[in-house]
């Protein structure tokens, strides 16, 4: 949307739309919280901040249609940043029991025994941690956690660093995407194990190996763009 020109741009904000609709249907707080930040960072990265304001105020008219159809009592919203709220709480007791089993013991008590996976082997048994760096250091140590933060925010800066460096516009859609998203996922990983599905997973990983090689991409000798593609095969 935010580097799209003519009618493609419509299509993707529209597109965007649904994808924002979507999210907000899964009543996911971390994501919602999550999702202005991502959104406002690639508009200003993008140079391109002034398309925030039809896609706000799409949103806002949509939210106040939502609201009346629906009956939702606006009491309820603060409930979003509501830190003495039930589902808080509990948060915040499981992050501090977490840090607790793994202070005892930071070489991890072995694969499956956190997060969704040990439940589902070891039921009331399992660490539940509601937050993907310390399910990363309950099973495998603290020392593979602090790697893996290290390669998200690495592959962060390097992709929103290609991303200012490419010209083909969908390189530079995919290190924008990339980058904003390992943002968005570092956000959420606070509140939820939030790379634990795997399909989902895969393909950002997938996508990051393309994003981070992007630079390198553009400057072999016999790379095609797709502006050269559009020119060859105008359909």
């Amino acid at each position: 949307y935010f580097l799209a020109k003519g009618k493609q741009a419509f299509w993707a904000g529209a597109f965007l739309l649904l994808m924002v609709g979507t999210l907000v249907l899964t009543v996911t707080r971390s994501a919602i919280l999550a999702l202005p930040i991502m959104i406002c960072l690639a508009a200003i990265l993008s140079g391109r901040w002034l398309r925030l304001l039809p896609l706000i105020g799409v949103l806002v008219v949509a939210a106040v249609i939502g609201i009346e159809l629906s009956n939702l009592r606006l009491e309820l919203l603060p409930r979003l940043w509501d830190f003495s709220e039930g589902s808080t709480q509990t948060h915040i007791a499981l992050l501090q029991e977490s840090s607790s089993i793994i202070s005892g013991f930071p070489w991890g008590h072995g694969l499956g025994t956190g997060g969704t996976i040990g439940t589902r082997n070891l039921g009331t048994l399992a660490i539940d941690n509601e937050n993907w760096l310390l399910l990363l250091a309950t099973d495998m140590g603290v020392v593979p956690a602090l790697l893996f933060l290290v390669i998200n925010v690495a592959v962060t800066l390097v992709c929103l660093r290609a991303f200012l460096g490419v010209r083909d516009l969908w390189l530079r859609v995919m290190t924008l995407t990339v980058g904003v998203g390992a943002i968005g996922y570092l956000f959420v990983g606070n509140f939820l194990h939030s790379w634990e599905n795997l399909v989902v997973s895969m393909g950002f990983w997938l996508l990051a190996g393309v994003a981070v090689r992007a630079r390198d991409l553009q400057s072999k000798p016999g790379f095609v763009g797709t502006a050269a593609l559009a020119v060859s095969n105008p359909r």
